[in-house]
């Protein structure tokens, strides 16, 4: 059987000109004798739903789409589509084939639901969702949850196909697809499941998710058939074979990956996008010097090119500063604008100096002195003029470090858009040096212009400004991305006094970054995902072995509760050997048969399925964050665990 994959760049909810391009690529698809054309998960409705208000108006121009396009098509094709249940994303595959549409997800669970007729007790069927188009036998995937559940399950199969949900993330080696072969999950899936494995990716940016694209066709035993670029657009065709037994004729080499450049390439892509798809074209910004700012307008620059880059000289900024931000834009032939010519400037000369009492501002109150954050308000207010000036979007250089530790209350900022703002400071001195090796336009000083935290005792932990905010960060992606606890942070980290600091003023900052604009998600957990509750008096502390549990411990303490809980819903042996009365209070108490499922479930775990789920979440990297994988270490600051 042949399979086309079309990775194409489209705008959500846009049905019919994406129906006309896909109807196009059937076409060309079924001239080189594909039997089915997948399409990415994102293509129709983008990755995530839309408000219940516009639910059924948006279904119902869905639904005429998708039998529109199933009508025109050249040969079979599957889609997927994202809506929603209980509020939350719900993917599901819609196979359009003879003018025929048919979900594969509602189709196995009313297939489940008739099979419960014959007898009550049956459960419905909660399997994998299949398929079988030109005598080849198909699984259909979207999350990583689901792959393990096919491993977990092993259903018998010729191919998966993996229509990737997640979005591109730094610390995910996964979410990158084909780009990270070596480091990703999906050769040992296909080995393990001895089935074809089939990912397809979407490209472009969707809101402020990014996507990288790089579908695949890996063969049984690890072989790459078939792959598409990075970044781009484009339809390959390959060969899936459930007769062949390897290896193939012409297997495709794994791409050698970058991490920093694919971060790149990723960020350029997202604000291009995410500006094309408002119809905006323009963004301002303020240059003050620093590698933050002038890495912003480079990434600013090569996303839309220099003429829809417009500058703002900061106030306040050094001579030092001044130099290095207009020998950018030199190089790079920006917009920038300075004294008289800068937006504001008859208003801004005529704001009042700073109090004296507001100067002798303690620096343990606020992150700056006070005399800083009004040139830094004044700064903003120069570009949200710019912005107004040039119709366009304004945009901020703040960072992930910045956002975690420096949110001050009562900062003005001017952004609509923060793409530096799921970056860590680390990592965007990195992209800086990177830039620089593809053209040198960022100034040499500036490179050494960038601030660390002022966290207790971050100063002394470490004897250079480049290994304390590395030190910084790595703290700050294990309890962001990696959801550690402080404990373990603290034993592989050390520093109990740097670790509890950041810990307690990545909290306290919360209320003060809660209401700043978005940034493009780049790692498998934003700061706003990785939120608390407000006002929470509890907080997590360092804490001896006495108090901790072992695996073992755990799963004993699991085991002995749901065997308790068993008896009390009456699904335990002790249930039925109890004193007298105690059955008619069983028949009455008795919990669902829903919660004696999930009692059930957490006694399998007690017995032994916990340490195996244990042992591959962690020690294989496929668990935990949001995206499924554990940590990888944000590009050369090292995680906890190695790539390997």
């Amino acid at each position: 059987m042949k399979l086309s994959i079309a990775q194409i760049d489209t705008r959500a909810g846009d049905f019919a000109r994406t129906a006309e391009r896909v109807v196009s690529i059937s076409e060309a698809a079924a001239a080189q004798g594909a039997d089915l054309l997948l399409l990415p998960l994102a293509a129709l409705t983008g990755p995530l739903p839309v408000q219940y208000g516009d639910r059924e108006g948006y279904l119902v121009d869905l639904s005429e789409a998708l039998s529109d396009l199933s009508a025109r098509l050249a040969c079979p094709c599957l889609a997927p589509i994202v809506c929603d249940l209980d509020g939350d994303p719900l993917p599901e595959a819609m196979l359009l084939r003879d003018g025929d549409v048919v979900p594969l997800r509602m189709s196995s669970y009313l297939a489940g639901l008739a099979g419960m007729g014959a007898r009550e007790d049956d459960e419905s069927d909660d399997g994998p969702l299949t398929l079988e188009v030109g005598g080849v036998e198909l699984a259909v995937a979207f999350t990583y949850d689901d792959l393990d559940d096919l491993l977990d399950e092993r259903p018998e199969v010729d191919a998966v196909v993996y229509f990737a949900g997640f979005g591109y993330a730094l610390d995910d080696a996964s979410s990158v697809l084909a780009a990270d072969l070596t480091e990703g999950r999906y050769v040992a899936d296909a080995r393990e499941l001895d089935a074809w494995f089939v990912g397809v990716g979407s490209v472009g940016g969707y809101g402020t998710q990014v996507y990288t694209g790089s579908s695949f066709v890996l063969a049984p035993w690890g072989q790459l058939a078939a792959c598409a670029p990075s970044f781009e657009e484009a339809v390959v065709t390959a060969e899936v074979d459930p007769a062949a037994e390897g290896p193939l004729a012409r297997p495709l080499p794994p791409e050698v990956f970058n991490k920093p450049l694919h971060l790149w390439e990723a960020l350029t892509l997202g604000l291009r996008d995410y500006l094309g798809k408002l119809d905006l074209g323009e963004v301002a910004l303020a240059l003050d010097g620093g590698a933050g700012t002038l890495l912003l307008a480079t990434l600013a620059s090569d996303a839309l090119g220099p003429t829809h880059v417009h500058a703002v000289l900061a106030e306040g900024v050094t001579e030092e500063g001044a130099a290095a931000s207009r020998e950018l834009a030199r190089n790079l032939h920006l917009d920038l604008r300075e004294g008289a010519d800068a937006p504001a400037a008859e208003a801004i000369a005529h704001a009042p100096a700073p109090a004296p009492a507001a100067v002798a501002t303690s620096r343990a109150q606020v992150p700056f002195g006070r005399d800083e954050a009004l040139l830094h308000d004044l700064t903003a207010v120069r570009v949200s003029a710019l912005a107004r000036e040039v119709a366009g979007i304004a945009l901020t250089a703040e960072d992930k470090t910045a956002l975690a530790l420096e949110a001050a209350p009562g900062t003005c900022t001017p952004s609509q858009l923060m793409p530096l703002g799921d970056v860590y400071r680390s990592d965007v001195l990195e992209l800086a040096r990177l830039r620089n090796t593809i053209s040198p336009v960022i100034p040499a000083a500036a490179m050494r212009d960038f601030r660390v935290p002022d966290v207790e005792g971050l100063a002394s932990a470490a004897p250079t400004d480049a290994e304390r905010l590395a030190l910084c960060d790595t703290v700050l992606a294990s309890l962001v991305e990696w959801e550690q606890p402080l404990t373990d942070v603290v034993a592989q980290r050390g520093e109990p006094v740097v670790v509890r600091a950041i810990a307690r003023r990545l909290r306290d900052r919360e209320p003060f970054r809660l209401g700043r604009t978005l940034c493009l998600m780049v790692s498998s957990r934003t700061l706003y995902d990785a939120r608390s509750p407000l006002g929470l008096a509890w907080h997590d502390r360092v804490r001896g072995e006495g108090e901790r549990m072992s695996e073992r411990q755990l799963m004993d303490y699991l085991q002995e509760l749901t065997e308790r809980s068993l008896d009390l819903a009456g699904g335990g042996e002790g249930a039925q050997g109890g004193a007298p009365g105690e059955d008619a209070r069983e028949d009455e108490d008795a919990g669902p048969r829903d919660v004696r499922d999930v009692l059930g479930l957490l006694r399998d775990l007690a017995r032994g399925d916990l340490g195996d789920r244990l042992g591959r979440d962690g020690e294989d990297g496929l668990g935990g964050g949001q995206q499924g994988m554990g940590p990888t270490g944000p590009l050369s600051w090292g995680g906890p665990f190695s790539e390997n």
